[in-house]
């Protein structure tokens, strides 16, 4: 399967083996938020409206975040702070991230489908002092799963009208769009020039570690759909430059570009495999067609070079963790 995007769009991951970072985390960004204040670090859709979270936002939310972690932490009398998330990754959860990493604590994904006596299992073995959950579903399966801890854990949610019980606190995020303007990204203007597109959930090992790499080592802006169903839509309008995927997502862009070009032995199918392997001047228009409808038209430019993963920073948390 030899797309045109297959070996060029994608950022290369971090090792799935690799820790998160330490506390450097709360420095990168504070340092991001001085130097380039009014740059992207986010790009989400939300409410169909994009949003554009520059760093002076993210800055001032992870400080605000840190302050209330920590404040959690001290309430529960523990030493260590222990966050798990568990959903598909967006602002919300990597903002939430970034300031339990720079609190000092561990970060753990979780897969969004893990329920019943395997949550209860996951969450005996990690212990979390907080978490932030996904999902009208999810969050009941974690309502009714144990915590094994002295006190109620803050459970962090985007729907504040959930009740939490005796053994998890509702804690409502703040909604960007609240304070954030809509309107800095519109569609149909080309394609977004080094905006590095995300549309996983914490099912993909490795996704968190590859997100910090992407956000605070190499500066690029990352950018999200506003569900996972509205993916496909969301991406044809932003026509990000390149795509941050695991390999099973990359399987699957792969497999709808290859269904989208008809029956085998179909003009339209000839057409277009003639087009993925021609160097022909009338191939281009053909491939970048194919490639928009797919969201993918963007891909065309140099593909993103993110360093090679960093050496360990901080305890390795147990492999639920990224």
């Amino acid at each position: 399967m030899n797309s045109p995007f297959e070996h060029r769009a994608f950022v290369p991951t971090a090792d799935p083996a690799a820790s998160l970072r330490g506390t450097e985390v709360g420095d990168a960004v504070r340092e991001h938020a001085r130097r380039t204040p009014d740059r992207p670090a986010f790009l989400h859709k939300r409410h169909g409206r994009w949003f554009s979270l520059s760093w002076a936002y993210v800055g001032q939310e992870v400080a605000r975040l840190d302050a209330v972690l920590s404040a959690q932490l001290a309430a529960q009398g523990a030493r260590d702070l222990r966050l798990v998330v568990s959903g598909a990754y967006d602002p919300d959860l990597v903002i939430l991230a970034l300031a339990a990493l720079a609190a000092g604590g561990k970060v753990y994904a979780l897969d969004p489908a893990l329920a019943g006596a395997d949550l209860a299992r996951a969450l005996a073995v990690i212990a979390p002092t907080q978490a932030l959950v996904q999902g009208r579903r999810a969050i009941g399966a974690w309502l009714d799963s144990p915590t094994h801890a002295r006190a109620p854990v803050p459970l962090f949610v985007t729907r504040p009208f959930i009740q939490g019980n005796e053994r998890w606190t509702i804690v409502p995020l703040r909604d960007p769009a609240e304070t954030v303007a809509p309107g800095a990204v519109r569609g149909g203007r080309g394609p977004a020039a080094g905006v590095v597109w995300v549309d996983e959930t914490t099912q993909w090992t490795g996704g968190l570690a590859s997100l910090l790499d992407a956000v605070l080592d190499d500066g690029r802006t990352v950018a999200f759909p506003e569900t996972g169903a509205s993916a496909l839509r969301d991406r044809r309008e932003l026509q990000p430059a390149s795509l941050l995927a695991s390999a099973a997502r990359r399987s699957r862009l792969i497999e709808e570009d290859r269904a989208r070009r008809g029956a085998q032995g179909g003009l339209l199918r000839r057409l277009t495999d003639w087009a993925e392997r021609s160097p022909a001047f009338l191939a281009h228009p053909i491939n970048r067609r194919r490639l928009a409808v797919l969201g993918l038209a963007g891909l065309d430019h140099p593909p993103l070079a993110v360093p090679a993963p960093s050496v360990a920073l901080a305890a390795r948390p147990v492999d639920a963790a990224v």
